[in-house]
């Protein structure tokens, strides 16, 4: 018998990963300068969580391709308006940033997803692809999309890093976010070590 965890919240220690995951990748040079949000549930898929990780799966093997790096995170969230849907931020060479949008289509369909206009969003962070960077406007925005994203943390990480979006906390089957390898905290560590700081 598999037991599957259900949560309604971001824990504390997630909060914080995500976090640095997200401060690592401006110092690693991969800035998360694209927001996506994928309404799953009206899509018709039901395991957001595998079909999020189906998507990013096939978008950075993609940019991979073509020689490109690529770095996320993601959190799942339950909510009434858009039931189960993804909030991805993400590093999409500013280069590729059309090519992206055009394959978007593709590997929601892949995932198990059928597209209709407006389940799938997607906006630069900061107000441009190629602003993404140290930039008192970028670091500004990004803060504002990354507080929005984990509106769903508990109460005390809302309260230290003032997180005042209104939280869905609808339930959401196994973990609720995840980072890419390279922002990972082995990543950091390890960047760490060779003398790169955070």
């Amino acid at each position: 018998m598999v037991v599957v965890m259900i949560s309604y919240q971001l824990e504390e220690q997630e909060v914080g990963e995500l976090i640095q995951a997200t401060t690592y990748a401006i110092v690693a040079g991969l800035a998360l300068n694209r927001m996506i949000t994928i309404a799953w549930e009206l899509t018709g898929v039901t395991d957001a969580r595998r079909a999020t990780g189906v998507f990013l799966k096939l978008a950075c093997e993609a940019l991979r391709r073509g020689g490109h790096p690529s770095a996320y995170i993601y959190v799942i969230e339950n909510g009434t308006k858009l039931g189960l849907h993804a909030h991805v931020l993400m590093h999409v060479p500013p280069s590729k940033a059309r090519w992206f949008g055009y394959r978007q289509r593709k590997w929601l369909g892949c995932a198990g997803g059928i597209w209709c206009k407006g389940f799938i969003k997607t906006k630069p962070i900061g107000g441009s692809y190629r602003l993404a960077n140290s930039s008192e406007r970028y670091l500004s925005n990004l803060g504002r999309v990354l507080r929005y994203c984990l509106k769903d943390s508990d109460e005390q990480s809302r309260r230290r890093y003032g997180i005042r979006a209104k939280p869905t906390r609808g339930p959401v089957s196994g973990r609720r976010c995840q980072i890419s390898r390279n922002l990972s905290a082995s990543s950091r560590e390890a960047a760490k070590r060779c003398g790169k700081s955070l």
